[in-house]
C-alpha cells in the first residue's frame, strides 16, 4: 500500500469517526458550528443527527476499504 492511500485511508476513518462521535453524543459544537448548517441545511436537529451517523458510517467504511482492499 502506498504512503498516499494510507494516509487517505487515515483521513477518511478520522474525519467519520468525528462525525458519528458527534451524532451519537449530540455535540453541540459539532452541529452548531457554520460547515454543519451548509451540509444539513434547515433540517431538525434529530434528521442532522442521523444524517452525520450515516455519513461518518460510511467514511469509516471507505477508509477501511482502502486499507483492506
Amino acid at each position: 500500500m502506498e504512503a498516499a492511500t494510507l494516509i487517505l485511508a487515515l483521513t477518511f476513518i478520522a474525519a467519520g469517526a468525528t462525525a458519528l462521535i458527534a451524532a451519537v453524543t449530540d455535540a453541540r459544537w459539532f452541529f452548531s458550528a457554520r460547515g454543519a448548517h451548509a451540509f444539513t441545511g434547515r433540517r431538525r436537529h434529530a434528521a442532522s443527527r442521523l444524517i452525520y451517523g450515516v455519513a461518518g458510517t460510511l467514511m469509516i467504511a471507505a477508509g477501511l476499504s482502502l486499507i483492506v482492499g
